[in-house]
């Protein structure tokens, strides 16, 4: 395919963050790539505003790699697993993973603006329209890290692997009803 790829315009992600849908043909915001080029994967380009702390969140299905493209990007997480959250430093050219159902907390120290490339797998799915989000495959939390270790980490709230995939399901095939490729996705 002979296509040069821009990034998109702004979306406000539920976490506080900007995000850029770049080559991800699993969203409603499709950069005009092709339903099945990339069924592996999803990139987008996320930028943290100097000292911008994003909300805790959590996939409950797909793993992304956050890569630092420029500035610093402290990160914390949690897995599942009876563990404290960790906290690391990320500089440019350096990446972090993060596994589904492990808690997320992006924050950029510095003030400068940061810079980064989201790598999702599978492609991340985000089914909306201009008045509503119909799914997104991130769950974002308002409450603190603090509220949430009182909670006792509360992945009750979140569906399943099975019960998750099956939503994501359904959102995938509405994106695609709405992009016009029916039942032939």
């Amino acid at each position: 395919m002979d296509a040069v790829f821009k990034m998109r315009d702004r979306v406000d992600a539920p976490d506080g963050t900007a995000v850029f849908p770049f080559l991800n043909s699993r969203d409603s915001f499709s950069s005009g790539v092709p339903w099945d080029l990339l069924p592996a994967f999803s990139l987008a380009f996320g930028r943290l505003e100097g000292h911008q702390v994003s909300k805790v969140q959590i996939f409950p299905v797909v793993t992304q790699v956050t890569v630092v493209v420029s500035g610093r990007l402290r990160v914390r997480m949690k897995t599942a697993a009876p563990s404290e959250p960790s906290e690391c430093d990320v500089a440019p050219e350096e990446a972090i993973v993060t596994p589904p159902r492990t808690f997320l907390q992006l924050e950029n120290p510095a003030a400068v603006p940061t810079l980064l490339l989201y790598i999702v797998s599978p492609p991340y799915v985000f089914d909306a329209d201009r008045t509503q989000v119909r799914y997104d495959d991130s769950r974002v939390f308002d409450d603190s890290w603090d509220t949430l270790a009182r909670q006792g980490w509360p992945l009750g709230t979140i569906p399943l692997p099975q019960d998750a995939q099956a939503r994501r399901q359904e959102a995938e095939y509405r994106v695609a009803l709405r992009r016009g490729l029916g039942e032939s996705k």
